[in-house]
């Protein structure tokens, strides 16, 4: 960050096609004369012997560039200090001579570190710097809070160690969708929601009875301590690319909406609300996203950092004049992470909600980024050629015929266990109907003479039923005729 403690905007040059470009503050100017390229490749000097050429380069690096920030080793062995041992990093490469130098550096293989989630009193400062408020440099601290998600939803909760405290939720639509985050303030205890009802009819019997009402109080008492910050609708995804402006969101705090709509001609508040609204914005030039705020001449950068041998990916907003970042979230392979948010460099910037802007930034840019992630796919292996020639025929022709056996062979198969099966079903109606007789048979008689008179019983009455349609409909034929109306 610079040396200010309050990121001014400065004036830009805002012809630059690309958001990621930054002004042209520090580059030299056309009048100055740039120096001659030098060639890096050794000349040839005729009159020194063969033994004496001068093969390595005039210039180790550019002048003007710092040796810190070039990351490659030099070319030229560089002489071991005194006193100095190699460090063996792992035991598995073998040691090298004192006189060799090692080519490349050597790679970090420490597994990253998790840090500590933030306490739910804690998170209380955190809410007041939400609210508005600025931390000293004395009180900035760095907040730590454990992300998860629901499964197979897009709805994305973080939370200290005892409850949660954003919630982003995204409701899709047909062609995009809709953004609410939300705050749960920690000094009310958090309750958990109740569970819907598995059925409808326990929910219209509710109603009936009077306790439709009381579900309804519960839910408001559930949503009372939840706080909306900010809504937006996330644009189409054609307006990402050019001709198009490449806007992702609209991230417009609602305080600084509410504050502009109560006070309409009120124009410094109208301006202050209008400084809070920032814009996250898709780059084709350098495939990035940028968070644009009023409050800074230069966008924040959200860096993406993939690591695929722990299994996580890093998504940091991250801007050019500030060394430490403001806010970082982390996701692993489960699916869930941790977000970071240091609220003294959110002091340094001139707005109140900015806290709330960048964690909805990221969560959006990971939650796009896991939806568009590219599932790698891999072919399968080229089958074995066959060898050229007669005989390659011959074993081709053996091996058509074999299939063409058994898939006869099956289909044959298949004929016969459905005939079986029918054979089978006929065999266990009259294995029934034998073992019922049998049953029937084994009864005493008093039993038996009441299932005949029974029987009787309703074969008569079914007897008088038929009876009775019949004259019915001979009554109603005759009527039919009475009336004139001819039978087909």
């Amino acid at each position: 960050m610079s040396q200010t403690h309050t990121l001014a905007r400065n004036d830009s040059n805002r012809s630059r096609r690309s958001i990621a470009k930054l002004p042209l503050t520090n580059e030299p100017s056309s009048s100055q004369e740039q120096a001659a390229l030098r060639s890096i490749f050794p000349t040839y000097n005729p009159e020194v012997p063969l033994n004496q050429q001068d093969y390595f380069p005039t210039q180790t690096s550019p002048t003007h560039i710092p040796r810190a920030v070039i990351n490659r080793t030099t070319w030229y062995p560089e002489p071991e200090e005194e006193g100095r041992e190699p460090q063996q990093r792992s035991p598995g490469t073998s040691p090298m001579n004192g006189n060799s130098a090692p080519r490349w550096p050597r790679r970090r293989v420490e597994p990253p570190v998790i840090p500590n989630v933030s306490s739910n009193e804690h998170m209380k400062n955190l809410w007041k710097v939400s609210n508005g408020w600025k931390a000293s440099a004395s009180e900035g601290r760095v907040y730590c809070m454990k992300l998860s998600q629901e499964k197979d939803a897009p709805v994305y909760t973080l939370s200290s160690a005892s409850q949660p405290f954003y919630n982003l939720r995204l409701d899709p639509t047909s062609a995009s969708a809709y953004v609410t985050l939300s705050r749960h303030d920690p000094s009310k205890i958090y309750k958990t929601p109740s569970p819907p009802s598995s059925s409808s009819a326990s929910s219209i019997l509710g109603g009936v009875v009077g306790h439709h009402k009381d579900n309804t109080n519960g839910k408001a008492a559930e949503n009372k301590n939840w706080q909306e910050v900010l809504t937006t609708t996330l644009e189409e995804e054609s307006r990402k690319h050019p001709p198009e402006d490449g806007l992702v969101a609209l991230l417009y705090p609602q305080a600084a909406a509410k504050m502009a709509l109560d006070r309409p001609n009120d124009a410094a508040a109208v301006a202050t609300a209008e400084t809070e609204c920032a814009r996250l914005v898709w780059d084709n030039d350098s495939a990035s996203h940028f968070l644009v705020h009023p409050a800074l001449a230069t966008p924040f950068c959200v860096a993406i950092d993939r690591s695929p041998a722990w299994s996580r990916v890093e998504y940091t907003l991250e801007h050019h004049e500030s060394p430490q970042h403001l806010a970082k979230l982390t996701r692993d392979g489960t699916g869930g992470g941790w977000l970071e948010v240091d609220t003294a460099i959110a002091s340094k910037v001139d707005s109140f909600f900015l806290v709330d802007v960048a964690v909805a930034a990221l969560l959006l840019v990971a939650a796009a980024d896991e939806k568009n992630a590219k599932v790698e796919t891999f072919e399968p292996p080229p089958a074995p050629r066959e060898p050229a020639g007669a005989g390659g025929e011959r074993r081709l022709s053996r091996r058509e015929e074999k299939k063409k056996r058994a898939a006869a062979a099956a289909k044959r198969g298949k004929m016969e266990e459905f005939e079986v099966d029918i054979e089978s079903q006929d065999l266990s109606f009259a294995k029934l109907e034998q073992v019922g007789k049998e049953t029937r048979d084994k009864m005493p008689w008093p039993l038996r003479a009441a299932f005949k008179v029974l029987s009787a019983v309703f074969k008569c009455f079914v007897w008088a039923l038929t009876l009775a349609f019949k004259a019915l409909a001979a009554v109603v034929r005759g009527l039919a005729r009475c009336v004139g109306v001819k039978s087909k």
